[in-house]
């Protein structure tokens, strides 16, 4: 699993802030430009254009390093007239989670929900993906201090924009995917990245293991801590943690984390206290110890699309 630390300074969240108004912003409504398999477009560029391979990756030029991981570095760089993330294979201990990361990307990058995969060269375990100057939702407040002047309403944006992709990864083409690199609020934020036009997209695909049969479990070690939900736990407090006697669990450990996740949007917005109780009605559903009693990601959408009409906010959120 990758232990990216958090890559944003002030001063690229002001450069971001100076693409954001130079760029033409499309409305989370519209269809994104889909390019065939083996292609790609970014915003920047007006046609598709083939993945890059090793060849192209000569032509790639590194700008600055943003941060490592137990996986994989990742820095900034560029090809042609155009910004791109880098990342590059770390320890080779962790191959296996780099190339799981690559074909996230591969299988499910089509989505607006996932980067834009720009190319790879396996043999020099280097994959290329759009860049985002926002960097990951930790810098969210800082983002907001940073606009001359923004909505309220755009902390719930978040929450329901965090909720689409988790939906997305429950109901994803390629089966019931689980955020496993998540055992602290910190870690998980740090999974998704802040798009130009202020929704989020989940980063690291290193750790999405695909529910089947019994279930999943995240990794072979125990976990331990306040944020993960209960089944992640070691359930028998009067032995020793053995992996092969703790249970497996489902996408439900997921719903869990929802509540922490949307309160910690919130926080930063004067939200009013009738909104955050309609929506504690449902963060209290999804705090159930009992995880077949939590709401699924779609239920929960659905809720929070519900309270997004009732309070008249942007009907951004609304739409798909």
């Amino acid at each position: 699993m990758s232990h990216l630390k958090t890559i944003f300074v002030i001063s690229g969240i002001i450069l971001a802030l100076i693409v954001y108004s130079k760029i033409s912003i499309s409305s989370e409504t519209n269809e994104l430009t889909i390019c065939e398999n083996g292609f790609f477009r970014l915003d920047e560029m007006s046609d598709c254009h083939p993945l890059l391979n090793c060849k192209h990756v000569q032509n790639v030029t590194l700008l600055s390093h943003l941060g490592q991981g137990a996986v994989k570095d990742v820095f900034l760089a560029k090809w042609h007239f155009v910004y791109i993330a880098l990342l590059k294979l770390r320890n080779n201990l962790f191959k296996e989670d780099f190339n799981h990361n690559l074909l996230m990307l591969k299988s499910l990058g089509k989505s607006r929900f996932i980067p834009t995969l720009v190319g790879y060269c396996e043999k020099k375990n280097i994959v290329l993906t759009q860049y985002y100057p926002y960097g990951n939702a930790l810098n969210f407040p800082f983002i907001l201090q940073k606009l001359s002047s923004f909505d309220s309403n755009i902390c719930f944006k978040f929450c329901v924009s965090f909720l689409k992709v988790i939906n997305f990864l429950h109901n994803s083409p390629n089966g019931v995917r689980v955020m496993c690199d998540s055992n602290s609020l910190e870690k998980l934020l740090s999974q998704f990245l802040i798009t130009s036009d202020l929704n989020l997209v989940a980063n690291d695909l290193d750790a999405l293991p695909v529910v089947r049969g019994d279930g999943i479990k995240c990794g072979h070690r125990e976990i331990k801590g306040n944020f993960v939900a209960p089944e992640q736990l070691w359930p028998f407090p009067e032995k020793h943690f053995n992996d092969s006697e703790m249970p497996f669990y489902n996408e439900k450990v997921d719903i869990w984390k929802i509540p922490d996740v949307c309160n910690w949007f919130l926080s930063f917005c004067n939200t009013s206290e009738q909104l955050k109780k309609e929506i504690n009605i449902i963060h209290f559903k999804c705090k159930s110890r009992d995880a077949k009693l939590r709401p699924t990601a779609s239920e929960v959408l659905r809720l929070y699309k519900k309270i997004a009409v009732t309070f008249k906010i942007d009907n951004f959120i609304v739409d798909d």
